[in-house]
């Protein structure tokens, strides 16, 4: 009660300036770490920040190497969700699109909930890839979707909880061998920062091996789990494809993917999705743009498609 009598006081005024109210999060939580302790910051914004983009991005850096995961929430649709997007996952966390005051609630319980169960503050992922074979790109999948910024072989994959698993999708290409027969791809470890035990940085390696041959398999049978996340993943890469087509001025080239999207969204069963996507292709069409909810919408709609099964 007294902690709603004094946010009834606080007076809204001026613009946005992220950072001051970032960096007075970060010392308030600096106060109280503890090296048991899951640390975490919700920041909540309704407008774009002017002038200090570059030093919110250092600070949500900062806070990633730190054991500090951030959610960033944006109210409305006057927000840099690029900028949201990049602060979150350079923490380890996540960035959400709040369209309704409802989702604030429900937001704020799910992420105290995720962080009652968090056994590992931070984790990363390494890769160690063998002569020959490169990094192309990679995606978490679960629990929802997301590219994997790669600096020096490594990614920042945030906390983990019980029940809670990433599933990551990754692409490498293999320059041809001469050799069949197994042969190692590369070493993946996962780093972890475990409170309450003796030594607190946990990690476990693999070695990846690939069997080369030299003729395929006419019958090769591929997962339907890895079908089923490439489907959604081709989605969200669409996504991204129509936002770069957009900002090179490619209106009907973006145009264009927006209503493959609306296709594809269909023929999964995301209606509501499917209906966003044509209904801002044709607003495309007309004036050239997008609405700036339903570039949110489309964004973070397709981000959530590996957990929203039909």
């Amino acid at each position: 009660a007294m902690a709603k009598s004094i946010a009834s006081t606080i007076q809204p005024s001026g613009g946005t300036e992220m950072l001051q109210g970032l960096n007075a999060g970060l010392s308030e939580l600096e106060k109280n770490k503890a090296q048991s302790s899951v640390n975490h910051l919700i920041l909540l914004t309704d407008g774009q920040t002017y002038g200090d983009e570059d030093g919110c991005l250092e600070k949500a850096e900062w806070a990633g190497h730190n054991q500090i995961s951030l959610t960033t929430m944006g109210i409305g649709s006057d927000w840099n969700e690029n900028l949201l997007d990049k602060m979150s996952a350079a923490s380890g966390g996540t960035s959400v699109y709040i369209d309704s005051p409802r989702k604030i609630v429900d937001v704020f319980k799910d992420t105290i909930r995720n962080l009652s169960s968090v056994v590992a503050r931070e984790m990363s992922l390494s890769i160690n890839p063998s002569a020959g074979v490169t990094f192309k790109e990679g995606f978490q999948i679960t629990p929802y979707i997301h590219r994997l910024e790669m600096r020096a072989d490594k990614t920042i994959l945030g906390p983990l909880g019980t029940g809670q698993g990433k599933t990551l999708l990754m692409e490498f290409r293999i320059h041809s061998q001469a050799e069949t027969g197994d042969q190692r791809l590369m070493r993946l470890t996962i780093d972890g920062d475990v409170p309450g035990t003796a030594n607190r940085r946990n990690w476990e390696c693999i070695d990846i091996y690939g069997n080369f041959v030299r003729q395929m398999d006419e019958n090769l049978e591929i997962p339907s789990t890895i079908i089923t996340a490439l489907g959604k993943l081709a989605i969200f890469k669409m996504q991204e494809k129509a936002m770069e087509d957009l900002e090179r001025g490619q209106v009907s080239a973006a145009t264009q993917r927006l209503e493959t999207m609306a296709t594809r969204l269909l023929n999964l069963g995301e209606t509501d999705l499917a209906r966003a996507a044509l209904l801002e292709a044709g607003r495309l069409a007309r004036t050239g743009d997008l609405s700036a909810e339903g570039r949110k919408k489309i964004k973070y709609g397709t981000r959530s498609l590996s957990i929203l099964p039909k």
